[in-house]
């Protein structure tokens, strides 16, 4: 029942917005004097960049970029591979002389105790 109401509404609205665009129309064309563009729109505008754009098109420049950025990116990330090696092994190095230091702390200790 109210899907039938609000599809009733919706009808009676949008015959509404059409009587009132017939009446209207007619009177502002009459009022509105012809309208010469001498610059072109932001839409056109754009579509004509979009356009440029495409026609000057170059697949060798293209492909070269994309190599730059991509070698760009490799030698980054190869740099933060290489300082994550270089703290892994200064950690590995620092137990390492913990473990000789407690080790060789055991060994004297024991040596005493004889």
């Amino acid at each position: 029942m109210s899907i039938l109401i609000a599809t009733i509404i919706l009808i009676v609205s949008i015959l509404g917005i059409l009587v009132i665009l017939f009446r209207r129309v007619p009177n502002l064309v009459k009022s509105s004097p012809e309208i010469e563009v001498s610059q072109p729109g932001p839409i056109l505008k754009t579509k004509n960049e979009i356009v440029a754009r495409f026609q000057s098109f170059s697949f060798n420049n293209f492909l070269r970029k994309f190599l730059l950025r991509f070698k760009i990116f490799t030698q980054k990330a190869e740099n933060k591979i290489s300082s994550l090696i270089e703290k892994l092994h200064q950690k590995a190095k620092k137990e390492e002389e913990e473990s000789l230091d407690d080790s060789s702390d055991d060994y004297w200790k024991q040596l005493k105790k004889k």
